[in-house]
């Protein structure tokens, strides 16, 4: 809390000349945390430590883009629509990519944005005119700048967008989703690399107030280069770039939390949840409803729609044992209230700052 000047509790003739209080300046990146009471009267556990992705959120609320996957339906495709809103304009998204992405894509992904965030990790590709030529039709750009265009298979509106690129290997990426740094783990996230790599990604700008803004764009959802030592330049594309360096609207996922839950359907309604839920208030959400959150639209067969809900009841236990959760629900409605912990971002050196995040004590449906 600031001290207070001395003016401020008598009022001084403007003429007259008084010594300013000197204020001392606020820690960069921290502040005080005043913890909740929960349901038992007692103040609510408090976390210190901040290890969070900061993410767009169609990449967090498009169902069915990742979704846990069983022995043969990789071959089935990711193939899904989704939309977010920019400024006036409504960005419709659809992706396309021949093999299905699973939950440890999601992880991959969620991790590079968290290194993307990373200030000492990253560079700012400047991607303004990279296609210009000069009067004797050559290229203006940077080799690098160009490269990476055509990796990306930039095309149309959203092309001159900046892009962030890291360095990065394949056993760092293993150990930030919770796995061990051995070499099958690390072929498992070079092979989501590979898939992103060539999900592509449509976006269509619709704006009523400016149809001059409208627009098709194509992307890739990330590009890759191998370099020596087994390093990795990797750049993310427009969207998942721009909230890398600006937080503004972003979906906080916590990387602890996903690194301890053990089921892939949990990690993926965890990261809906993340995005969905409120610190403050508790929501409410059908039972029903979440199975479509952690495997797309509901298709199959009474008995595989009835199982699917089984997985999404056990996918819930296990997010509520995390500390900070807190589920309840009312038996004779099926209906969910859910409130994740309280939490204190910072756009400070994002994803690892240090900073004091109250959350609420573990508990159990």
């Amino acid at each position: 809390m600031h001290p207070k000047i001395d003016s401020e509790k008598t009022p001084t003739p403007i003429t007259q000349n008084k010594k300013s209080t000197s204020l001392k300046p606020k820690p960069t990146g921290k502040r005080k945390v005043k913890p909740r009471i929960g349901d038992d009267g007692q103040p609510e556990a408090v976390t210190a430590v901040m290890d969070h992705a900061p993410v767009h959120p169609v990449y967090v609320f498009t169902n069915g883009l990742f979704r846990p996957i069983q022995n043969g339906s990789r071959q089935s495709g990711t193939h899904v629509d989704g939309k977010y809103i920019s400024g006036q304009s409504t960005v419709h998204c659809h992706w396309d990519s021949e093999e299905a992405l699973d939950i440890t894509d999601q992880s991959v992904l969620f991790y590079l944005c968290q290194l993307g965030a990373t200030k000492k990790r990253t560079m700012t590709i400047d991607m303004k005119a990279w296609d210009a030529v000069n009067a004797e039709n050559k290229p203006t750009a940077s080799k690098d700048t160009r490269k990476a265009a055509k990796l990306m298979q930039l095309a149309g509106s959203g092309r001159y967008f900046p892009l962030v690129a890291i360095t990065t290997t394949a056993a760092e990426i293993a150990k930030g989703i919770g796995l061990s740094s051995t070499g099958s783990n690390s072929k498992t996230v070079l092979n989501s690399l590979e898939r992103l790599s060539k999900t592509k990604m449509t976006r269509t700008v619709c704006n009523p107030t400016d149809p001059s803004t409208n627009g098709m764009g194509l992307t890739t959802v990330i590009c890759m280069v191998a370099q020596a030592n087994r390093k990795i330049a990797i750049a993310l594309n427009a969207e998942l770039s721009a909230r890398c360096t600006n937080h503004k609207g972003v979906v906080w996922i916590n990387m602890e939390e996903q690194r301890a839950l053990e089921s892939k359907p949990a990690k993926r309604l965890h990261a809906w949840l993340s995005a969905w839920a409120c610190q403050y208030n508790k929501k409410a959400i059908g039972m029903e409803m979440l199975p479509r959150h952690i495997y797309g639209p509901l298709k199959g067969t009474a008995s595989a729609i009835h199982s699917r809900l089984d997985t999404a009841r056990a996918a819930v236990r296990e997010i509520a044992a995390l500390p900070g959760w807190h589920f309840s629900v009312n038996i004779k409605s099926d209906q969910l209230k859910v409130r994740k912990p309280l939490f204190v971002g910072t756009d400070t050196d994002a994803a690892f700052t240090v900073v004091a995040s109250a959350t609420t004590e573990k508990k159990s449906l």
